[in-house]
């Protein structure tokens, strides 16, 4: 069992690393305790709440939430307004049930949110694990060495769920050569170090 970072010692952290908050209930977190594993391994440092612990840290860079709209504990009620119709309606659907979400700017700029969640707590944990790599791939391209990323645009994007990336010329040749692309500035730095001119990093959609 990983020993997770409380808040009381989260301006503790090491200097270099990079912090993830992850919103949870007592059902979900315990669940979670492989998923929390992967990310600590990865040099995360990973700081557990719930509900009524939260805010004041729902302006962090990093969040990830455990459980959707139904969540018990008060998480559902701080994710629901995150969730569309259509975003529940998949939720409920079948008993199997599960997905990641991605949302950006949600309480802060440049905070990106990964919301984890099932038809119930084990369908929450089974996405957990099914997407565990591709975050842990994303918040460790933060992660200050003293050598140039090893990470690329397309593994950029498809850590915030997106379908794989490109390095093009301009914020405009992601609407004009692509096929269904966004502009993503924060994955430019991937792109200057590997592409020269190629300097913008643009997110398949």
């Amino acid at each position: 069992m990983v020993v997770l970072t409380t808040a009381l010692s989260m301006h503790a952290m090491a200097s270099g690393g990079v912090s993830v908050v992850v919103l949870a209930n007592s059902i979900d977190s315990v669940l979670a305790s492989d998923f929390f594993d992967h990310l600590v391994v990865k040099s995360i440092d990973v700081l557990l709440v719930n509900a009524s612990e939260f805010e004041v840290l729902s302006s962090e860079k990093y969040i990830i939430v455990l459980g959707g709209h139904n969540a018990p504990e008060g998480v559902g009620g701080i994710v629901s307004p995150l969730l569309s119709e259509g975003d529940k309606n998949l939720l409920l659907s079948s008993d199997s049930a599960r997905t990641l979400f991605v949302r950006e700017d949600v309480w802060t700029q440049d905070q990106v949110v990964w919301i984890i969640a099932g038809f119930e707590a084990e369908q929450t944990r089974l996405a957990a694990i099914e997407h565990d790599a591709e975050i842990s791939v994303y918040l460790s391209s933060f992660i200050q060495t003293s050598t140039l990323p090893l990470n690329t645009c397309d593994s950029f994007c498809q850590g915030l769920g997106y379908g794989g990336g490109v390095c093009r010329l301009s914020p405009a040749k992601c609407r004009i050569e692509g096929d269904g692309e966004v502009y993503r500035s924060r994955g430019d730095r991937f792109c200057r170090y590997r592409m020269g001119h190629k300097d913008t990093c643009c997110c398949k959609i």
